[in-house]
Order: structure tokens, then C-alpha cells, then sequence
């Protein structure tokens, strides 16, 4: 018997209520990939909430997320132009 294919959803676009999940994400990520590169010591802080506002906005609706439990598990965002 035909089944139609399952509903996807997403990613959707940032916004800011967003920034504290990816400002999270986004610190945690790369001070495990300088651990994992044999910098234990080194923790990088997250940014200024301003500059994920400066970014989602200068994305034009072209920034994008999966969630996954209501954080991020990935994101990027880039201008449109």
C-alpha cells in the first residue's frame, strides 16, 4: 500500500528570541573543538547579544536552524543580497 512521504519541518529562520539558545550553542561548540585540538584551558565566552541581533538582521531571512528539544543543534546565517 502507497504511504505518502512524511511532513518535514525546517529549518526555520532565527529570531531573536533565539539568541540565547545559539549564543550557547555557538560558545560550547568551539571550546570543545580547542579542547578536542589539545587546548583544555581555553573557553570561549559567548558573544553580545547586539552581534547575534547585527547578524539575524543582516541575514534578510536568509539565516536558518534546526531545533531539536528547543536548542539549536545547528544554525548558520549569511546575507541575502
Amino acid at each position: 500500500m502507497w504511504r505518502p512521504d512524511r511532513s518535514v519541518r525546517g529549518p526555520d529562520r532565527p529570531s531573536y528570541r533565539d539568541i540565547d539558545p545559539l549564543n550557547r550553542v555557538f560558545a560550547e561548540a568551539f571550546t570543545d573543538r580547542y579542547s578536542r585540538d589539545g587546548l583544555v584551558g581555553v573557553r570561549v565566552p559567548q558573544l553580545n547579544p547586539l552581534v547575534w541581533r547585527y547578524a539575524i538582521d543582516d541575514a534578510g531571512g536568509g539565516g536558518a536552524h534546526e531545533s531539536r528539544g528547543g536548542l539549536p543543534g545547528a544554525h548558520h546565517l549569511h546575507p541575502v543580497r
